[in-house]
């Protein structure tokens, strides 16, 4: 379990977290809610270890996080930040690669695991191109690939280990809209993995709840609807406004926290 207790946090005299309390259990499906500036992305970097706040505590299965060396952490957590630069010219499979930099894993065992995921995030049969010739979307997807591999790489991992993802508004969808399909492809992989947590910070609550909730379509019918011809619309005066949507409820068990 991740725990965290009256975490304060300030910079230049500006609160950025005041005295923030909660706690995440393994499997479980955590959201952070909040406008630009309200702390999410501070919160994450305290929770991930490379941020010490100025006030309070985290315990990571029951140990403090300062307690934990560099090495062990990185074989319990995976995080994903908002912005990667990769300055070299790294091939997918070279990038993704880099989640088994805590492991030691045969070069079978880590091209077979490198594949699967690929598979799991939509990007099957990209290992050999270059990551800087993708898409923005495409090379978010290969990011949560390399975190996905970071906390599936333990050669002795047991069904029941606990393990923890956290991700930083990070989006994987081919449509210029800001979606949710990180929880998606997350949820896919909780019946393999039940004891693997995902902890992510959003702006729109409603979005994210709705499409948690809903099941997603499959990257081809987003790039089937993109590529429909679309009917113009006749004007009508008396045209009604369109329907409220329905409340929805998440079939994830899921923990949204405003901030």
């Amino acid at each position: 379990m991740l725990t965290v207790n009256q975490l304060s946090l300030s910079r230049s005299g500006k609160p950025l977290l005041d005295q923030v309390s909660f706690s995440i259990k393994p499997g479980q499906l955590t959201i952070v809610l909040g406008p630009n500036g309200a702390g999410k992305s501070t919160l994450l970097k305290c929770c991930s270890g490379a941020l010490q706040a100025d006030t309070g505590h985290i315990n990571l299965d029951d140990k403090p996080l300062a307690d934990w060396s560099l090495a062990d952490l990185a074989k319990k957590r995976a995080v994903l930040t908002q912005q990667i630069h990769m300055p070299f010219t790294l091939t997918v499979k070279e990038v993704v690669s880099l989640g088994t930099a805590p492991w030691t894993l045969s070069n079978q065992q880590a091209n077979r695991l490198i594949h699967d995921t690929l598979s799991e995030v939509g990007m099957v049969d990209t290992d050999t191109r270059i990551y800087a010739s993708l898409s923005g979307g495409e090379q978010q997807r290969i990011q949560l690939a390399r975190v996905l591999v970071q906390i599936y790489a333990d050669p002795n991992q047991h069904p029941q280990a606990a393990k923890y993802l956290l991700l930083d508004e990070a989006h994987f969808c081919p449509r210029p809209t800001p979606t949710t399909t990180d929880i998606a492809t997350f949820k896919n992989t909780q019946p393999k993995r039940p004891r693997h947590t995902l902890h992510t910070a959003r702006h729109q609550p409603s979005r994210t709840l709705r499409r948690q909730a809903c099941p997603t379509r499959t990257r081809q019918n987003h790039l089937q609807q993109r590529t429909q011809p679309t009917r113009p619309r006749k004007a009508n005066r008396n045209h009604l406004p369109s329907r409220p949507n329905p409340p929805v409820t998440p079939r994830h068990p899921t923990t949204a926290m405003a901030i």
